[in-house]
């Protein structure tokens, strides 16, 4: 039997505010992101964040496709990653859109006020992509939704400039330790020194390089065993 509308509606269907379509310029999606936006509002409460071969099926794009357009949702702030509780009781990561709505609040709140000169202090969202792209190439690869959320905080909710989280990088890269959790220490307890620029921070490790290297000198002369001769002086002849 072919199927009818009525076995479509069966299906469900997702509802596209109007509003959405309104800021579009506004929000500078690409039509891919869209696209994405979309599909993720048809699937609110269940789309695990593991589940990317079931979203590469429905839309027909590879994986990587599909973790590059996450990618850029999340450094524009509009996707993000919240913890939902099944009805089984179990805990799991999902895709959010609120934040996507949450900016779209603001747009029209802004609309309704007079016009002011943006902040400065407000960091451009190309140099946030730089900085991904940076990691990516450290990295040598695409990273996470966890990954560039935590990049994310870093950013906005810790207030770290970029250029420190470069140059924590770049350590991370030096000592062979390639990872999230060895950058956040490094952050963490160069924050924890008031450290906040990398003029501070470069100072820092030129310290604690000359500390090693001062340290390394003392053991070093503590491992020498200097021998002890007894001297004695020569008789004079005849004697």
């Amino acid at each position: 039997m072919q199927s009818n509308l009525y076995d479509w509606l069966k299906m469900g269907s997702t509802s596209i505010p109007n509003v959405l379509f309104k800021r579009y310029s506004d929000l500078k999606l690409t039509a891919e992101e869209f696209v994405l936006v979309t599909y993720l509002l048809s699937q609110l409460s269940s789309q695990p964040i593991d589940e990317m071969d079931a979203i590469s099926k429905d839309l027909g794009w590879d994986t990587m496709t599909i973790m590059e357009h996450m990618n850029q949702l999340m450094m524009k702030e509009y996707l993000a990653i919240e913890l939902v509780t099944h009805s089984d009781g179990t805990k799991r990561d999902h895709f959010t859109l609120r934040p996507l709505f949450e900016q779209l609040d603001k747009q029209l709140s802004l609309a309704k006020q007079p016009k002011m000169q943006p902040s400065a202090m407000t960091m451009p969202t190309n140099e946030a992509a730089q900085l991904v792209r940076t990691f990516e190439r450290e990295f040598g690869r695409v990273l996470t939704p966890i990954e560039l959320e935590t990049i994310n905080q870093w950013l906005v909710m810790d207030s770290y400039q970029p250029d420190l989280i470069r140059l924590a990088l770049k350590e991370a890269v030096i000592h062979q330790a390639i990872s999230l959790k060895y950058i956040d220490k490094i952050l963490l307890s160069w924050e924890k020194k008031n450290i906040r620029t990398v003029q501070e921070a470069q100072q820092e490790l030129r310290r604690f390089q000359g500390r090693q290297e001062q340290a390394a000198q003392n053991a070093h002369y503590d491992d020498i065993e200097i021998p002890i001769v007894e001297w004695k002086p020569n008789k004079p002849q005849g004697e």
